[in-house]
């Protein structure tokens, strides 16, 4: 960690004996820009700081392998006011490499007078720069791993995190251990069938196989959770099996449906009573779109005309149920009460004659 980059160098100022050594990781939002992680001055750690890489000879690190400039450096990058106020005559620079090549940061060594070739700078530095870039990189993802975990963590849905052999929870959120009851130390003791009371083990297996054949990215399910207390809730599941270079492992996040499935409940309810009310009421009802066609039509209705609903969907109503007067002659616009009511009116009163379906005519 950071006592370990102090320490380190120190250590490479002391092996190399020289007076500044540098070293840094880039702005993760602004990759051109360099931030010390330790800096070393005169035998003494040295307050951090950041600097453009524009016109330093850390440009050409971060760029390359290695930058060696035994002497002159100072002129020969002169737009690079820190050497000039240094006083810096040679330079040794190599890049911070993590395992897949990305560079992560440099060190870089400077002194005031040219590098004592007999203590092997380059190699020496090499050997730094290795076990440096290593515990950079496990810095950089532990600090990544840790922020993922804070979010993970705070999320909405109930999130876990589960083994793909054992089945035996990693993680489990916190929306997640208060929905349920169970402390962490519980959890891991357990699998998704513990909680999963309407699954069985075999019906388990039949969602997970395809994610672990790699036929589907992803499966979408309902099913109840059991609380520690024997309650149960209704949920939304969505599943997928992650891979690292340790173990896979299966991710499930999880939506409480409970509220949605009775605000459902409710309406289906609803539906159900008007249904009744419709269909046995002895007044002709009609629903109309806002091309007048028809989209409902109770029993009633369906006797009044002579039509069956289906008979009536894609038509305009008014074609359906009123035509003509009795003495053949046509509904003038504004007598058609429907058509009153379009496009303005949101309601209107009037009485018409109803055509039924076998040519007989109702007042």
């Amino acid at each position: 960690g950071r006592p370990f980059f102090d320490a380190m160098v120190g250590a490479v100022a002391k092996a190399l004996q020289v007076r500044w050594v540098l070293l840094c990781d880039l702005d993760p939002v602004k990759p051109s820009r360099a931030r010390t992680i330790a800096a070393w001055s005169d035998g003494q750690p040295q307050d951090n700081f950041e600097y453009d890489l524009a016109g330093t000879p850390c440009a050409n690190v971060v760029g390359e392998q290695m930058c060696f400039y035994p002497a002159y450096v100072a002129s020969l990058f002169p737009d690079d006011a820190l050497l000039t106020d240094m006083g810096a005559q040679s330079y040794l620079g190599v890049p911070l490499r993590g395992a897949d090549g990305r560079t992560l940061g440099l060190l870089a060594i400077l002194n005031d007078k040219p590098l004592d070739e007999g203590l092997q700078p380059q190699e020496t530095l090499e050997l730094f720069a290795g076990r440096t870039a290593a515990e950079l990189e496990r810095l950089t993802t532990s600090s990544a791993n840790e922020r993922l975990g804070r979010i993970v963590e705070d999320a909405a849905s109930e999130t876990f995190v589960f083994d793909a052999e054992t089945l035996k929870f990693i993680l489990v959120n916190r929306g997640a251990r208060e929905n349920l009851g169970y402390s962490m130390d519980e959890l891991r003791e357990l699998t998704p069938l513990d909680i999963k009371p309407a699954l069985t083990d075999a019906a388990f297996m039949q969602i997970i196989e395809p994610l672990k054949s790699r036929q589907k990215p992803v499966q979408h399910f309902e099913t109840i959770h059991r609380r520690k207390d024997g309650s149960d809730y209704n949920v939304a599941v969505t599943l997928q099996l992650l891979e690292d270079e340790a173990r896979p492992v299966f991710y499930a996040a999880i939506e409480d449906t409970t509220e949605r499935d009775a605000a459902i409940r409710e309406l289906e309810d609803v539906s159900r009573r008007l249904d009744t009310v419709l269909n046995n009421t002895t007044m002709a009802v009609f629903l109309l779109d806002g091309q007048q066609e028809c989209v409902y039509m109770n029993p009633a209705g369906e006797r009044l005309t002579g039509y069956r609903f289906e008979e009536t969907i894609g038509r305009p109503l008014h074609d359906v149920i009123h035509h003509t007067h009795p003495d053949g002659s046509h509904f003038p616009i504004e007598d058609c009460v429907i058509d009153r009511a379009y496009p303005e009116d949101n309601q209107v009163q009037g009485e018409g004659t109803f055509v039924h379906k076998d040519g007989s005519f109702y007042p």
